[in-house]
């Protein structure tokens, strides 16, 4: 390849992966949500049916990985708030339009779900980021501790109206309790602040950054692991039927985190891998000139960390870690 033509987008296939995972397992609870209000799917009718189930009941959160997922990708990748905002307006409208198709069919015209979640999640982070980082960080560790409460189980959210219930935690009694508020916008405030960090230290000399194993971390990640198998199981035991949002969305805090740690787990770990691939990048740097290796950095994708190229003094002919 010529130093003319521009060099290949590095893709995080580890994240590839799990999100298309995870969009298999939801087009199958939404394909099983319309029979359920259609009428019951016979199981035992279909093929394969029993092992398609099991796969999608075993990752019956991966809503809430592809969303986590995507603000993480969103900020990571960010290089003008307006791309952020056209998601945001695009995500209203589609807000808008999923109400007009559900006007009538429920005691309430704006029907909280994902859609208006994204939409308050990424406006309230990018407000955030404009006031500093930090306080976008402190957002981020607000989002994370609300995932540890079951607002859901609070009597005072009794006394609200039905919109501001269903919009906040969710009501069972009338099925409207898809992505309330509380706590899941934190499921968006954390990646995103996570992500802007690890955009905003990529090249900060000596500067943690997700790319980087820390020692400690391989006495943390076993022990996290270890400790959640207990609580294992809980999400597959989900119907998938018209209920499956009032088993999801309210699960126990410590059962949701004992499943979701192998999401974050796997995020780490296709983030160590892809700060590795510069390696692979760098190593079309041999046999170049120092002026020609300039170019070739100025080139690399913004998500690798190229503070280890050294451009000064490289001799010709040698490889550059």
């Amino acid at each position: 390849m010529s130093l003319t033509e521009p060099l290949p987008k590095v893709r995080n296939h580890g994240i590839d992966l799990v999100r298309l995972l995870s969009f298999i397992a939801i087009t199958f609870h939404h394909y099983t949500w319309v029979l359920w209000y259609a009428a019951p799917p016979h199981e035992a009718t279909h093929f394969g049916w029993h092992w398609i189930a099991a796969y999608a009941r075993s990752i019956s959160f991966s809503g809430h990985t592809v969303l986590f997922l995507s603000c993480y990708l969103i900020a990571r990748t960010e290089t003008r708030v307006a791309k952020t905002w056209k998601v945001v307006a695009l995500v209203t409208i589609g807000w808008f339009i999923f109400c007009l198709f559900e006007w009538g069919q429920n005691p309430v015209f704006w029907i909280w779900d994902i859609y208006p979640l994204i939409s308050l999640g990424l406006i309230t982070c990018i407000l955030a980021l404009r006031i500093s980082p930090a306080f976008l960080y402190m957002l981020g560790g607000l989002g994370f501790a609300l995932t540890w409460f079951d607002f859901w189980n609070w009597s005072v959210f009794d006394s609200f109206t039905l919109q501001w219930r269903h919009w906040l935690v969710g009501d069972c009694k009338v099925d409207l309790a898809d992505w309330p508020i509380l706590p899941w916008i934190g499921i968006i405030w954390t990646p995103y602040a996570i992500g802007t960090w690890d955009r905003l230290t990529a090249g900060g000399p000596g500067k943690s950054r997700l790319g980087q194993w820390k020692k400690w971390e391989w006495g943390l990640w076993p022990a996290l692991l270890l400790l959640s198998i207990p609580q294992l199981g809980a999400f597959y035991r989900i119907e998938l039927g018209p209920m499956f949002a009032c088993f999801s969305f309210r699960q126990a805090p410590p059962v949701f985190w004992s499943h979701f740690i192998f999401v974050v787990f796997l995020l780490r770990l296709s983030r160590r891998a892809g700060a590795s691939a510069i390696g692979k990048i760098a190593a079309r740097a041999c046999d170049r000139k120092p002026a020609d290796l300039a170019l070739v950095r100025s080139r690399l994708p913004d998500s690798l960390h190229v503070d280890r190229i050294r451009l000064p003094s490289i001799p010709t002919g040698t490889c550059v870690e």
